[in-house]
């Protein structure tokens, strides 16, 4: 598809922010990507990139790891809600058929 391609570029501090184009059927749309610069200046570059993208995956396994432990810690508070819900509801039936309540 010839519509993948690079809109724009420009260096902006250490970073090479680039627009690409990733329009499809007559739909103009546009993807923004961030590189360092020193990817292209650094003699080494493919192994900045293995950092970065190590970097990147270690990040990403963080996130999803906090975000177990959130899940985890909302499904243990309801079912503690619950649970209290349950023990009152539990004892206003109590009362209500051992104390001839209302």
């Amino acid at each position: 598809n010839e519509a993948y391609g690079v809109d724009s570029w420009e260096i902006w501090g250490d970073k090479l922010e680039i627009i690409q184009n990733v329009s499809c059927r007559g739909c103009y749309d546009v993807e923004k990507r961030s590189l360092p610069v020193e990817y292209f200046y650094s003699d080494d570059y493919e192994s900045l990139i293995e950092r970065d993208f190590q970097n990147q995956q270690r990040e990403e396994e963080e996130e999803k790891e906090r975000e177990r432990a959130l899940k985890a810690q909302r499904r243990e508070e309801k079912a503690q809600l619950r649970e209290e819900k349950d023990r009152a509801e539990y004892e206003r039936l109590k009362q209500k058929f051992e104390g001839g309540g209302s």
